[in-house]
């Protein structure tokens, strides 16, 4: 509820990662339940106000954020939680609201919500921004540039939590038994029981981690720092960076971690990685997955990736790699992070631009001729993207190139004509993102 709370009173990133700080230790049946609530709740959140307000005097954004939470959790367990009977659902929502605020919002939600269960709504004659649960001016943006039927294909498809997917890092591999081509089977291994691993979408260094009602923590090649939890899509900047053993790679916007880990892996002890970040609380997080996963060829620097680096931390030359995976509205990830919807895109956008623009610039200024450009986001927006990347080209007057990413393809995606032909021009758009996975974007560049 607390959670819940939050999203609705300000701009929450992660949601699921706050609950699960404010959860106790306990049941992890009852985490998995607090979990869907949460998740159906923000799914559901733009199409349970406006039916909410057919019974309220008041519109929820109007509302004090805790007894909208309140409203707002009680609508989302009745319609989703078929374990949950009704009665109890509204005897807590009332006990919780008494208990958080006074008698009167008590009062309020009992009428309310005993008026849902006798008088079902119907939802039919909602905008379409309200049944799919995107922010209305950014489902109207988002149709105007990728196509309104795109934009409802998309978001219909994108009412449940993707898969858990993991990076199949060489110490996993090892403690598994398997060799270096993709996973093809289900596999069990008493390392991951009772969870079990099932082949990727499209990544052959991925796959998907089914945990079997276990926690990730309790798992044997979790605590032995064998498993890294990492998308597919994320796993791709890297992967189409064509890194070689022994290069020196920037990652410009480097928490919580995980293309800093993988490009160090692929660069191997005789390369490096300087992993750059300004928030120093996720740097921190970085450095502790570092050291579980034993990982010792990456530098550590607190700083905004627009400043200029400490010379001694620029190798003679430059570096032959540098990755910018800037921050962005993340609307590629709405299927993982449902708070994602409630984003503004009219009002972040040129912000957003303007500071992509900038660490792109910044990131350029390390590498030496000849060396690579990678820029990626988790976003489908285009103006994120694609028009970020021809600003860059554009100001800096024939200086790169943009570099074919077809040989470096995952097969599954190399089947796919239009990806290849994108990918022939230096970009790569998981747009309509693949059935399963995020939207997102890469584009690789060399310097001349």
């Amino acid at each position: 509820m607390l959670t819940l709370d939050a999203c609705l009173a300000s701009d929450v990133v992660d949601a699921s990662a706050r609950l699960d700080s404010e959860l106790p230790v306990g049941d992890p049946r009852q985490a998995r339940f607090a979990h869907a609530l949460l998740y159906r709740a923000l799914v559901g959140r733009h199409r349970f106000a406006a039916l909410l307000e057919r019974f309220s005097r008041h519109p929820l954004e109007r509302l004090d954020a805790p007894l909208a939470a309140v409203l707002l959790t009680a609508v989302t367990e009745l319609e989703n939680m078929d374990s949950s009977p009704s009665y109890a659902v509204v005897n807590e929502a009332v006990a919780i609201a008494r208990r958080q605020l006074h008698g009167g919002a008590a009062g309020y939600a009992n009428g309310i919500l005993r008026r849902w269960l006798r008088e079902p709504p119907d939802d039919t004659d909602l905008a379409e921004w309200q049944r799919l649960g995107l922010q209305p001016v950014t489902f109207a943006l988002l149709s105007e540039r990728l196509g309104r039927e795109a934009v409802m294909t998309w978001l219909e498809g994108a009412q449940e939590a993707l898969p858990l997917t993991i990076r199949l890092t060489r110490p996993l591999r090892d403690r598994l038994g398997l060799g270096d081509g993709p996973l093809s089977v289900p596999l069990e291994h008493e390392a991951l029981a009772p969870a079990r691993l099932l082949p990727p979408v499209y990544m052959p260094t991925a796959a998907i981690l089914e945990l079997g009602g276990a926690a990730l923590t309790e798992l044997v090649a979790f605590r032995e720092g064998c498993l890294y939890i990492q998308g597919e899509a994320a796993q791709l900047p890297v992967h189409l960076a064509g890194l070689k053993r022994g290069e020196r790679v920037l990652d410009l916007c480097a928490a919580p971690g995980g293309k800093a880990i993988q490009a160090a892996a692929a660069v191997g002890p005789a390369g490096g990685v300087l992993a750059v970040d300004i928030e120093a609380r996720r740097l921190e997080r970085l450095g502790e997955n570092l050291s579980r996963l034993a990982v010792e060829n990456v530098c550590l620097l607190e700083q905004d990736g627009r400043e200029t680096l400490p010379p001694s931390a620029v190798p003679a030359g430059g570096f032959d790699v540098v990755l910018v995976d800037a921050p962005c509205s993340g609307l590629g990830r709405i299927a993982d992070l449902p708070e994602m919807r409630s984003r503004d895109l009219a009002a972040t956008e040129s912000g957003l631009i303007a500071l992509q623009r900038a660490l792109l610039e910044a990131g350029s200024r390390y590498l030496r001729p000849g060396g690579r450009l990678v820029y990626s986001t988790c976003t489908i927006n285009p103006a994120e993207n694609e028009g970020v990347v021809r600003d860059f080209l554009r100001a800096a007057d024939g200086s790169w190139r943009r570099c074919d990413l077809r040989p470096l393809l995952p097969p599954a995606l190399a089947a796919h004509e239009f990806i290849r032909n994108r990918a022939a021009a230096g970009e790569l758009s998981l747009w309509p993102p693949p059935a399963g996975t995020e939207g997102f974007f890469v584009a690789l560049l060399e310097r001349l």
